[in-house]
């Protein structure tokens, strides 16, 4: 818990990362939100013009990109068996967990949503066009070379996709969301654990 909280609150980025007092001052600046769970972090990027041609292809698998009302696109990385257990937290098992503590398959999971309904699960990040352009590249190459849907009970939202690299007690979503940011050129802890870990460093780093 100590180590989450410091890897939250720290970063060994360059000073010459741009600040976020820089960032809002950026006229092309992109905001992006980071939407917080009792134990997990999706990414919530807009569906502005370079958002759906950099996800375009999705359309085939369903994923209603397109959509007149579509306002977001909500991407999230997660271990395999615990990532598409069908129910609520209850539900999932306890090889699920086992597998998510040792190591196992990981996935994408992909929503369309419309209008925010619940601002307050949000933490909003303003960033660079050129860092953005350099986050959904980096979120687009977790799909590996091609996508490849993951099949479900279907009881669940969103579409979910095979994903690279694979999850593990060391490696959970909530420090691939900190890596994908930090390696966009977004100042932002060095080791986001824990969803508390992502909020300290949105806090730290990103307040107005």
């Amino acid at each position: 818990m100590a180590a989450a909280m410091i890897g939250g609150a720290v970063t060994w980025q360059a000073q010459t990362t741009p600040s976020a007092a820089m960032v809002g001052q950026d006229s092309d600046a992109v905001t992006i939100g980071l939407v917080s769970g009792p134990i997990h972090n999706d990414f919530l990027l807009p569906l502005d013009d370079q958002t759906r041609d950099r996800f375009s292809d999705l359309a085939a698998f369903h994923v209603p990109i397109d959509h007149p009302q579509a306002e977001w696109l909500m991407i999230g990385w997660g271990a395999r068996m615990f990532y598409t257990t069908v129910g609520d937290y209850q539900d999932v098992s306890v090889q699920a967990v086992l597998r998510g503590v040792f190591g196992d398959q990981s996935v994408m999971r992909v929503e369309v949503l419309g209008p925010i309904g619940n601002p307050d699960m949000v933490s909003w990040v303003q960033v660079t066009s050129a860092q953005y352009q350099s986050l959904i590249a980096a979120i687009d190459s977790d799909f590996g070379p091609e996508r490849r849907t993951v099949k479900t009970d279907g009881a669940l939202r969103g579409t979910f996709f095979a994903a690279k690299d694979r999850f593990h007690i060391f490696n959970t979503c909530n420090v691939w969301v900190g890596r994908k940011l930090r390696d966009a050129g977004v100042q932002f802890g060095a080791w986001t654990s824990l969803p508390a870990s992502i909020s300290l460093s949105v806090w730290r780093f990103h307040s107005p």
